[in-house]
């Protein structure tokens, strides 16, 4: 995850110049592309092998147990488990603030948990492998 990590500080120290001078469009931009160029969301396939060798399997396993959950309830998944910025994360699935809370409020039913603090619970434990 650490080097995750890193790859995004780096890539996105090495845009701060351009970063500046840029609009908010061109921002939005530039953050959306740092993220699919160093965690490959456009591609699911490459996503989820790098999101699964993270995080103990975690596409897998919640494919696996949980086929109701969409691509963006996955996604929002691995960006928690990351600790995306909320921001950022709104901008990567290209949705408002108050539709990533009904999305997480969805993804607890979804799994049947009680609260949004018992889905992050469950997807700490999950990637750990606990």
């Amino acid at each position: 995850m650490d080097s995750l990590l890193q790859k995004i500080e780096d890539s996105r120290i090495s845009q701060v110049a351009a970063y500046k001078k840029a609009t908010i469009e061109q921002r939005e931009q530039m953050d959306r592309e740092l993220y699919n160029t160093c965690l490959h969301i456009n591609d699911w396939e490459v996503f989820k092998q790098l999101m699964n060798k993270t995080f103990n399997n975690i596409i897998t396993t919640l494919e696996s147990y949980h086929s109701e959950l969409t691509k963006k309830d996955i996604i929002w998944c691995c960006l928690f488990l990351l600790d995306v910025p909320t921001n950022d994360i709104i901008l990567v699935l290209d949705i408002q603030s108050v539709s990533l809370y009904k999305l997480k409020q969805r993804l607890s039913q979804k799994l049947k948990l009680t609260s949004t603090k018992e889905l992050e619970l469950f997807l700490t434990t999950k990637s750990k492998g606990k």
